[in-house]
């Protein structure tokens, strides 16, 4: 059996009331965005080239991230924790390290426990409005 590092929900609605579900969510979860960068724009502006929309948001509840930067300060090249979100028409995808990812990403103790406990509360935040993509296990 292979794992996947990463894990592909799919949200049924177009990106902006999509992005403002995934925002909800969050909030509701107590997961803070902490950054969040348009790439589509970016490109748009620095390369002239049109995408789709798409959005990085850079995860974190500040709890979490105290706990992992108190066994560890390496912790911080690991949190926040990253989610891509894309438009695909009529729907939208969000892109996120699944459970198996965070045991294999070769990271500190301390930050491993901080990403798995993050990852886990994202995840069952985002299936609460999302339906799973593919076989990829995403707080397993």
């Amino acid at each position: 059996m292979t794992t996947q590092a990463t894990a592909t929900l799919v949200v049924p609605e177009p990106f902006d009331k999509a992005l403002k579900l995934i925002r909800q969510a969050l909030t509701s979860a107590e997961i803070g965005i902490a950054m969040e960068l348009d790439v589509s724009g970016r490109i748009q502006r620095d390369l002239g080239v049109e995408l789709a929309p798409c959005r990085i948001l850079s995860v974190d509840n500040p709890f979490v991230l105290l706990e992992a930067m108190a066994l560890d300060g390496t912790a911080a090249v690991f949190l926040p924790l990253h989610v891509a979100v894309s438009g695909d028409g009529k729907q939208t995808r969000v892109h996120m390290l699944s459970q198996s990812g965070v045991r294999s990403c070769g990271s500190p103790l301390g930050a491993k426990g901080a990403m798995s406990k993050l990852q886990a509360g994202l995840a069952q935040a985002l299936e609460k409005i999302s339906v799973r993509q593919g076989l990829a296990q995403i707080s397993s």
